[in-house]
Parts: structure tokens; C-alpha cells; sequence
């Protein structure tokens, strides 16, 4: 889309009026579609129409009617969208969550700390992976080409004009992916438009020393295009695999296999949420099982869902009168439970579906929550063996995890489970012992590793009483993931107790809280390192630091979607009917 508006409103030459309006239609759709995009088109290109009304230009005056069709598909969609809101995040079932969905609330309420925040350092941290993932999707000649082709074009003052505007979406994109939203970069969910302009930037600095080389235009072409294009085409080339995957199908399928029939199911996880969508809507797997996602217990259920199974209608009513996410689930397994109906949940330890009582013997990763009679957790030797069990069934599943982004998934779904049958043995020595073992196995099986996986085992390494190998553990984690949070404080927590390491601990705490102000454990870590280093006014001004951010925490959370700002719900604000 970005492309397309570009070439249509080049300022470099005049497009035809048909290019123009198909320009004005990719533009609406991109505003539409894409906060990045919102910034960076909607004020040009309104401005562009009214300049070309104001000169009287041909496409101007059907511009209004190209903006209205593009619009009314994009509203269709959106709006059609309410009949099934399982389906759709955003959930646009009238004009105020179509606004809202725009207008990113539940983004914001979620992550308000992290968007726009007022000090330097996350900005920092943010640009510097900005550049290394351009770097990554450009080679390491890609940014210095753009660099260098912004030159040229300077020195020719007839594409100036151009550049300024190649210029000014460089600096909205990277304003938007590194200040509005840096929780989408490294999916690539934002970044892409800076590869594009820096590729335009190149081509058009060229285009006239290509015209003017004769012939040595192809030698030429072909050695620039062998030095900017081989280095991203060798990195990028394992990717492949992520687009040849089964693994997602064959994992959602051997779950489905497993669970008996007539079985309720809570998801956790986008992606089982996405697999059983996909496996029930377009291949019509399991249509005994009663799939709901927990995130949305919040809301009343649409009557497509209940036409399914017309006995889900109570407990998920119960759900809905419930006030919390921990609340509503308990609601939803004891009305299940009191109408003779067995519930299934998505990786139990989750936030969400914490307070359930779940047992972890069942398919990975699923646990049966049993909340008459207590339920003694699997033995460590009767765990290792599902452990090893699962990596065994998902490594081969469909013939094997050939991508690595599956055997991180299928590592991530270990983990949750190792994580929820750790609590529920109260982190007893042999159960850190089978645990600490899993962890180093499931990251050798799967061939890959992750810092909240490296974070977790040296907790454990930690508890175990090894803080030595915990230390190491911790910084693996910092050097995969800079800036994560949990690395940060328990890298703190265990560097304190030394006084030789004691200034490097409270540097990391402060670090922590410059990165994530808005999260409580942030202060906490530091206040506790202050109170160790006997610096009082260091722990006051952490602990005033703390009061902010649960206020800010409890603000955010009251208005989030299904928090407290729901009628009926402790805290709700009155409201204006």
C-alpha cells in the first residue's frame, strides 16, 4: 500500500489522474489499516488533495468518492466482524469499539508504560534493535547504501522534494516503532515501511548514474546488486522454513486427538486460539469440544457460539458476572463442574487461569481443572517422563519442527508446563532437581533457546542454591533479550549479596526501573538493593516510585477491557446513561 501511494503521488513528476486515485484508494486503506500508516499518510495526502483542488486537477474531483468506497470496504469488514467476535481481537461490534479498536485502547491500557515513555533510555534501547533488525532485513550495506543514495539525491535539487518526503515517513516509521509501538518489532508487526523507503531511496539515487553507464550498466547493476542483496538472502534463507510449516496443524491436531469427547476447553495462547478456529471453521475437527478463549470470559458470549452447545450458555453467564480474570474462571469451571461438565485448560499457571486448580498430567499442553477433592501433582520421575514424552511427540510431529519459530513455540508450551507443576509441588528439592534438568533438555532437543527460559532456570539454579550458575544463566538471558525486565531484577536480586557486585546490582536495578517504570517489581528490586547498600534516600525515592506505578498499574487495569471499569464491577465509575 505504501508503495502504491508513493508511486502515485511522486512529487517528481505529474501521474496520470487514474494513478492518482488508485494512490488516494491505497492511502485510505493503509489509514484504515495501520496505525504507522495513519500517521504518515493521512495529513499528506489530505493536504496533497486539497493543494490539487485548489490547482483544479482533474483527479481531485473524484478523490472524495475513491475515499468513500475504499472506507465503506474497510467498514463492512470491521463491522461485520460482530457477528463472530471469537474471531477477531479487536472486537469492532459498533461504533465505539470500531473507535476504540482504532484508536488502540486496549493496546494502551496494556501497555501504557511502554508507549511514548518520558525518559531516554527505553527509546534508546528500542532504536538500537530498530537498526539491528534493518540491519538484519537489509544486509549490513543496506543502511549505508540508503545513507549514501539520501546524499545524492541532496545534491540534485530537482529531487529534493523527494527525499523530504522519503525523509518524513523515515521519521514517523521509526518514531511509531520505537516510542508508539515497540511490542511489534521484532515480529516484524512494525519496520517493514523502512526497508521499502531505504530500497526507494537507493533505486532513485541510481536511476541516473544507471542511464548514463552504457555499457556498464549490467556489470554495474549486477555488482551493486550482488553486494546490498547476498547478505539479507543468506540470513533470511532458514525463514523459508516458517512458510513450508505443518507444525502449527499437526500440534493443534494431536491436541484435538487427545481430549475425549464432549470435553470444554479454556485457550490461553493466540495460537492454539488460531489453530482451533482454523481446525473447527475450515477443516470441521472435533465439533463435540467446546473451545472458548479465556481472554474473552469478560463479555457475554454471541449466539453463534451457544447455537453450538446450548448447555455452555449458563457457565459462561456466570463467567460474565464475575469481576477479575481470576474470578471469572473460577465461575466458569464451578458452574461446568455443577452441571456434570469436565473443563480443560490451556497451559495452567498462566495469569489468567492461575487461580484454577488444574492437574498437569494431561496432553501437553493441557491440564484438567478439578476443583472437588484435592489433586495431588504428578511425582518428579512420573513428570520427566511427560516431559519427555511431549518434546518427543512435538519434535515429530508432521515429520518434524523444521522451523525453528515451532520448536520455540513447542519450548515456550515446556516451559509453561514445567513452570505450573513447579508451584504446585511447592519447589520441593526434587522437584527442582527434575525441573533445572528439563529446562537444559528441552532447550538441547529443541535446538533452540529463549531468555524467559534462561530466566526461569536460573531461578531454579537459583533456589537450588547455585548462584553462580544462576548468574550465568541471567546474563545468557540479557544477551538475547537487552532491557528484559525479569533478567534485569533477578540479575540484581543475586548480584546483591556480594558487596564486590553490589554496585553492578544496583545498576541493573536502575536500569530496570528506566525501562519499565510503569511495573511495580521494578521499584521493589530496587528499593531492596538501596536498603542493602544502606542508601536511604536511594530507597525512599524507590519506594515513592513504587506508589506511582501501582497506581498507574490499577488505573490501567481499570480500564482495560473487562476490568473494573465495567458496571458492576468494585471501582466502576458511575456513568450517564
Amino acid at each position: 500500500l505504501l508503495m502504491v501511494v508513493l508511486d502515485a503521488f511522486d512529487p517528481r513528476g505529474e501521474a496520470t489522474p487514474a494513478r492518482r486515485l488508485v494512490g488516494t484508494a491505497a492511502a485510505v486503506l493503509g489509514v484504515w489499516g495501520f496505525g504507522d500508516l495513519r500517521l504518515a499518510l493521512a495529513l499528506p495526502v489530505a493536504l496533497g488533495w486539497a493543494w490539487a483542488m485548489k490547482s483544479r486537477k482533474p483527479w481531485a474531483l473524484h478523490a472524495p468518492w475513491v475515499v468513500v468506497a475504499a472506507s465503506v470496504v474497510v467498514l463492512s469488514m470491521s463491522l461485520a466482524s460482530s457477528r463472530a467476535p471469537l474471531a477477531d481481537w479487536g472486537d469492532p461490534d459498533g461504533w465505539r469499539r470500531l473507535w476504540q479498536q482504532l484508536d488502540a485502547s486496549s493496546i494502551r491500557a496494556a501497555f501504557g508504560g511502554e508507549i511514548l515513555p518520558g525518559r531516554v533510555a527505553p527509546w534508546a534501547l528500542e532504536s538500537g534493535r530498530a537498526f539491528d533488525r534493518l540491519v538484519e532485513d537489509l544486509g549490513p550495506l543496506g543502511p549505508l547504501a540508503a545513507l549514501a543514495g539520501g546524499v545524492l539525491l541532496w545534491r540534485r535539487p530537482e529531487e529534493r522534494s523527494w527525499l523530504y518526503a522519503l525523509i518524513g515517513l523515515v521519521l514517523v516509521e521509526w518514531i511509531y516503532i520505537v516510542g508508539i509501538n515497540p511490542m511489534g518489532g521484532a515480529d516484524r508487526q512494525t519496520g517493514i515501511p523502512l526497508a521499502l523507503v531505504a530500497a526507494t531511496i537507493v533505486g532513485c539515487a541510481l536511476a541516473p548514474i544507471e542511464a548514463e553507464a552504457g555499457r556498464m550498466r549490467w556489470p554495474l547493476l549486477l555488482g551493486l546488486g550482488a553486494a546490498l542483496c547476498i547478505a539479507p538472502v543468506l540470513r533470511s534463507w532458514p525463514d523459508l522454513g516458517a512458510t513450508r510449516s505443518w507444525g502449527p496443524h499437526a500440534w493443534s491436531r494431536r491436541a484435538w486427538a487427545k481430549l475425549a469427547p464432549g470435553r470444554y476447553a479454556l485457550t490461553v495462547s493466540d495460537d492454539l486460539a488460531a489453530g482451533w478456529r482454523a481446525s473447527t471453521s475450515l477443516e470441521g475437527a472435533r465439533p463435540d469440544l467446546f473451545v472458548y478463549p479465556a481472554q474473552h470470559l469478560y463479555r457475554p458470549a454471541p449466539d453463534w457460539v451457544l447455537a453450538r452447545r446450548g448447555d455452555a450458555r449458563r457457565p459462561l453467564e456466570q463467567a460474565w458476572a464475575a469481576c477479575g480474570e481470576g474470578a471469572r474462571a473460577l465461575a466458569y469451571a464451578a458452574a461446568l463442574e455443577a452441571a456434570g461438565g469436565r473443563l480443560l485448560v490451556e497451559n495452567p499457571g498462566r495469569e489468567m487461569v492461575a487461580a484454577l486448580p488444574a492437574t498437569l498430567d494431561g496432553p501437553l499442553p493441557w491440564g484438567e481443572v478439578v476443583l472437588r477433592g484435592a489433586t495431588e501433582p504428578a511425582t518428579p520421575a512420573r513428570f520427566s517422563a511427560a516431559v519427555d514424552l511431549a518434546l518427543r511427540e512435538g519434535l515429530d510431529a508432521h515429520g518434524g519442527l523444521e522451523a525453528p519459530e515451532d520448536r520455540r513455540r513447542l519450548l515456550i508450551a515446556v516451559s509453561a508446563r514445567l513452570r505450573a507443576w513447579l508451584s504446585a509441588r511447592s519447589f520441593e528439592p526434587a522437584a527442582l532437581e527434575v525441573a533445572v534438568a528439563a529446562y537444559r533438555e528441552a532447550m538441547a532437543r529443541t535446538g533452540v533457546e529463549s531468555a524467559a527460559t534462561w530466566v526461569s532456570l536460573g531461578a531454579l539454579l537459583d533456589r537450588k542454591g547455585d548462584r553462580a550458575a544462576a548468574i550465568r544463566a541471567t546474563r545468557r538471558a540479557l544477551a538475547l533479550e537487552p532491557g528484559r525486565r525479569l533478567a534485569l531484577t533477578n540479575l540484581a536480586l543475586y548480584l546483591a549479596d556480594d558487596p564486590a557486585s553490589l554496585a553492578e546490582a544496583r545498576a541493573l536495578a536502575e536500569q530496570a526501573t528506566e525501562l519499565h517504570a510503569d511495573t511495580p517489581g521494578s521499584w521493589r528490586r530496587l528499593a531492596s538493593v538501596c536498603r542493602i547498600a544502606g542508601d536511604a534516600a536511594c530507597t525512599e525515592r524507590a519506594e515513592r516510585g513504587l506508589e506511582a506505578a501501582e497506581v498507574a498499574r490499577a488505573a490501567a487495569q481499570a480500564q482495560a477491557p473487562g476490568g473494573a471499569s465495567r458496571p458492576g464491577c468494585p471501582g466502576a465509575p458511575s456513568e450517564l446513561d
